[in-house]
């Protein structure tokens, strides 16, 4: 009996995702369909990573009109402070960048892959055995061993 796959390889867009987070998708769910590494498996994680780019912009948007610190003067003193918005932008940021990790959306995971890759071609190409004294290359895959 096969297995039924599903007809499509694309994650169906949650409908809460609107706005910032429905541009990311679509162009997340476009660039891993065009590198041929897209999952409709990767659905949460790109839900949250969308989520996460969607907060990030409207802590961006925030900082940029406002500042990393808010001032704020009474009669007698003057009190600078963090902006809570550039906090949760460092924090959306975190979210982002570890989730761009998991899609292999990050030059360090995508290099990461292709050392796995060659790696397993390299153990792939020829492994020499001792039989009487005289040498046999084979070459075989790992699906042989």
């Amino acid at each position: 009996m096969t297995p039924l796959m599903p007809k499509s390889r694309k994650p169906k867009r949650p409908t809460h995702i609107i706005g910032h987070a429905q541009t990311e998708w679509n162009r997340v769910v476009r660039m891993l369909d065009e590198l041929g590494v897209l999952e409709i498996a990767d659905q949460h994680t790109i839900e949250l990573y969308c989520e996460a780019y969607s907060d990030w912009r409207i802590a961006k948007e925030k900082c940029d009109k406002t500042g990393i610190a808010l001032v704020s003067q009474s009669k007698d003193k003057v009190e600078v402070r963090r902006n809570p918005f550039f906090a949760a932008k460092l924090e959306a940021s975190d979210r982002c960048v570890k989730l761009l990790q998991e899609l292999r959306l990050t030059p360090r995971s995508r290099n990461r892959k292709q050392e796995a890759q060659l790696d397993r071609n390299s153990d792939d190409e020829k492994q020499t055995i001792m039989l009487g004294g005289e040498s046999m290359i084979l070459k075989f895959s790992r699906a042989e061993r």
